[in-house]
């Protein structure tokens, strides 16, 4: 079976986890761009990563940006840690 990359997905978790890892090594702020996948439509995984308890002690901000990567990707996800 070939490999066809747009058939992968990453859980949830995968990217919980990786957004937590991100902001230990920062420990101030990441920020992630796009925030849509390749059709253009807005990540099924930002509404749950926004409402998650782990990032309790973060602002989580969505942020329109100047340019547009892909159709419909101008906004991007800031992550303060809090303190």
């Amino acid at each position: 079976m070939p490999w066809e990359p747009a058939t992968i997905r990453l859980s949830y978790e995968f990217h919980r986890d990786t957004v937590i890892e991100l902001l230990r090594i920062d420990s101030k702020e990441i920020r992630i761009f796009p925030l849509v996948n390749l059709k253009g439509e807005r990540s099924a995984l930002l509404d749950p990563l926004l409402r998650d308890p782990a990032f309790s002690g973060c602002r989580m901000m969505v942020e329109r940006v100047g340019y547009e990567f892909l159709r419909g990707a101008n906004e991007m996800l800031r992550i303060r840690v809090a303190g």
